[in-house]
């Protein structure tokens, strides 16, 4: 899996918005940071997916144990994407 940048920006009411340059398109907001990362991860799941395997996407922060959101299905493969 080639290296992920993702940009994350507040939008002036409060919401966070992040996008990604590779893979190109790949987009997510939400009210919080926690509701960011989960649609994040999602969204990179089904942006990966190939017909019916989607990805396990898990976010990490830098310097956790454990993923902070991990989603998709155990058919797929797992992506590991290091947020901070």
């Amino acid at each position: 899996m080639p290296e992920m940048t993702i940009t994350v920006t507040t939008h002036h009411d409060g919401t966070f918005w992040a996008e990604s340059q590779q893979p190109p398109g790949c987009f997510a907001s939400g009210d919080t940071l926690g509701e960011l990362n989960e649609n994040l991860a999602e969204a990179i799941s089904l942006y990966l997916a190939e017909g019916d395997r989607v990805p396990v996407v898990q976010l990490w922060q830098r310097g956790s144990e454990s993923p902070v959101v991990e989603t998709g299905s155990s058919s797929g493969d797992r992506i590991n994407v290091l947020v901070g």
